[in-house]
């Protein structure tokens, strides 16, 4: 992921919100269990787990990213279908006890 910061060495004001997500699960059932970067460099590669034994279909929001796309690729991060992904979110099912791996293409920043 790419944190913006300021100079080494220098103060800036304001304040911090008391919390903040990086990623936020419409649902109970879905645990984010890792988020990387690409090895090929396209984009981030987050890991799902459907943890009730039920299928779900989950939003999943990047709060302050801009998706530009979303796919659901092999564990070794391969092939790809891509999902329903707007602003800063995508859509994903997932089967019961299943295991997603999504690859997020983010928007270039000009």
């Amino acid at each position: 992921m790419v944190v913006k910061g300021t100079e080494k060495g220098t103060l800036q004001k304001g304040t911090l919100p008391l919390s903040a997500s990086y990623c936020r699960l419409e649902s109970q059932e879905l645990a984010l269990v890792a988020i990387k970067r690409a090895e090929d460099g396209r984009g981030l590669i987050l890991r799902f787990v459907e943890t009730l034994g039920a299928k779900a279909k989950v939003r999943v929001t990047l709060p302050g990213l801009d998706i530009h796309g979303a796919e659901l690729t092999k564990l070794v991060e391969e092939g790809g279908r891509r999902l329903e992904a707007e602003a800063d979110y995508f859509n994903l099912e997932i089967r019961p006890f299943g295991i997603a791996t999504v690859r997020v293409i983010l928007a270039d920043k000009a």
